[in-house]
């Protein structure tokens, strides 16, 4: 099965989330006061599903995720976590989209994290007050087009059939994140070729 065919079975993978749990990664302390997508937000949505890097209009795919996990795992009054671990223009960009779709735009603060290597780095919070919107935004999308063809629409290297292209130097994807995609690499399911992030689903 070539990753095209992959990406196109993408709504009938599901992942499988414990109740309760507000993490997207399995391997972050958490509680139900938050609904969490760090640590490294563009590495943990490879968590949902896998997205070339070549995707046109990144930061829509990547809003999209995040509202669309949030309708379905959290609630009104957690408090949405994004973090902006290389404070790259397609982190700002999908950080405010997803952050203004979920919560009152006076409640979005961003603080900054820069380090030496990433000097714009940031991490985004806000309390989520506005979730029936979203459901209903993200309804309305999933009826208009599907998130997996929204990335194949968006994807030369998926239109032709082919496997990820090399990542940039600007790719928001760390080196423990590359490891972990190559680990899962080596596992021949849909699920590999779909996930990355985290530990490798189960088969």
């Amino acid at each position: 099965m070539n990753l095209k065919h992959a990406i196109a079975c993408f709504s009938l993978v599901q992942i499988q989330m414990a109740a309760g749990a507000t993490a997207l990664r399995n391997d972050r302390p958490t509680d139900d006061s938050v609904c969490d997508f760090g640590h490294n937000t563009s590495a943990a949505l490879g968590i949902i599903g896998f997205v070339p890097w070549d995707t046109k209009d990144l930061h829509e795919v990547y809003a999209r995720m995040i509202v669309s996990w949030t309708a379905s795992h959290c609630r009104d009054g957690q408090l949405l976590i994004i973090d902006a671990t290389y404070g790259k223009q397609t982190e700002d960009r999908y950080a405010g989209l997803a952050s203004r779709r979920l919560c009152k735009v006076a409640d979005i603060k961003q603080t900054p994290k820069g380090t030496t290597d990433h000097p714009q780095a940031f991490e985004l919070r806000c309390t989520i007050s506005k979730l029936a919107e979203a459901k209903s935004w993200a309804a309305a999308e999933d009826a208009r087009q599907s998130l997996d063809a929204m990335i194949l629409e968006r994807s030369e290297i998926l239109k032709r059939g082919g496997g990820p292209p090399e990542k940039s130097k600007d790719s928001p994807v760390d080196k423990s994140f590359d490891k972990t995609m190559n680990k899962c690499a080596s596992k021949p399911s849909i699920s590999t070729i779909l996930f990355g992030g985290g530990d490798c689903p189960k088969q």
